[in-house]
């Protein structure tokens, strides 16, 4: 990917993903996954400060941005990754929730 993949555009579509009513929303969904979670289209990691720590085995996100996946700041640590769906290792797994968050 080229610097505007890597670099400007993960910035972007965090700032506009992060709008209050995207988080409002947010705070109503995310908080009720547990267990393993397969999160799609993880992004920047906006959903972590969501995730109730005490229901929470496992998060593993796909994320095929490199520089998306940079971002994820502090909290819970998710797997990340960026394989496409027929060749992932998290497709062998078995999954308590999914979280799709393909665009925002």
């Amino acid at each position: 990917m080229g610097f505007y993949s890597d670099r400007i555009l993960p910035h972007c579509i965090d700032m506009g993903c992060a709008a209050k009513p995207i988080s409002r929303q947010r705070q109503k969904v995310v908080p009720q996954a547990e267990g393993r979670i397969l999160e799609v289209g993880m992004g920047s990691g906006l959903n972590i400060p969501f995730y109730t720590v005490d229901k929470v085995e496992l998060v593993w996100g796909l994320e095929p941005s490199a520089g998306m996946r940079e971002k994820p700041g502090p909290g819970l640590r998710p797997r990340l990754s960026s394989c496409a769906g027929s060749i992932c290792p998290a497709r062998r797994s078995r999954w308590m929730t999914t979280v799709p968050t393909l665009s925002c």
